[in-house]
């Protein structure tokens, strides 16, 4: 289970993946990769082998750019991304939405990481807070 820490969404310019706590740009090399492949229609692009602070050896991950989504090409684990053009419109919600401060997801069967139902993911933290199940 991984739990996403609430953070706004970017607004500067650019190519961005959201980590646990907060959006982190894209390196340029990355990012140009990704906006290429998106102007041309593909599906999906391969961003290799990356090395960060819990792959210290590196990870390959490819983006599927139908879901807009980062993917670890072992463990299926995928993340959001989202690019954020020059000239775009604030994401602002709706009038009278509350902010969501926390996000529950699970693995399912495939090793893909998926996002309890609103519900599901409230009743697991309360139950993580209170001690308690099912009330």
């Amino acid at each position: 289970m991984c739990i996403l820490l609430p953070c706004p969404d970017p607004t500067t310019p650019g190519v961005w993946w959201r980590d646990d706590a907060s959006w982190v740009l894209y390196d340029t090399t990355s990012a140009q990769r990704i906006l290429s492949a998106a102007a041309a229609g593909s599906r999906r692009v391969e961003l290799g082998r990356i090395v960060s602070a819990v792959h210290t050896n590196g990870a390959t991950y490819f983006v599927d750019l139908t879901n807009m989504r980062q993917v670890n090409a072992s463990s299926w684990q995928g993340r959001d991304i989202k690019i954020v053009e020059e000239n775009a419109a604030p994401n602002t919600p709706p009038p009278n939405t509350p902010p969501r401060m926390l996000t529950v997801h699970y693995k399912d069967d495939t090793g893909e990481l998926r996002k309890y139902d609103l519900h599901v993911g409230d009743a697991i933290l309360r139950s993580l807070v209170t001690g308690s199940v099912g009330n």
